[in-house]
């Protein structure tokens, strides 16, 4: 399962303050950010909103990345 890092190589933490969900509540729907991070990890082609339901019957590790996912807080924005 890979994990979401900044640009800098760091894993994105709460501790650290990297993408509050309430700011991430106020830019985006739960199927915006469920699509975005699905194509970050490789189940969805492009970022487009999906549901929990959709993306569970869609389901398999095979299309899932191995390798960390470098991101900017500019990807969780509309």
């Amino acid at each position: 399962m890979p994990l979401l890092c900044a640009p800098d190589g760091r894993r994105l933490s709460k501790r650290e303050h990297d993408l509050d969900l309430g700011v991430l509540r106020q830019t985006l729907t739960a199927g915006q950010l469920l699509g975005k991070l699905a194509f970050l990890t490789g189940l969805l082609d492009r970022p487009e909103a999906a549901s929990a339901a959709e993306l569970t019957r869609e389901f398999d590790w095979t299309h899932v990345f191995t390798k960390n996912i470098f991101v900017n807080s500019v990807f969780f924005h509309r």
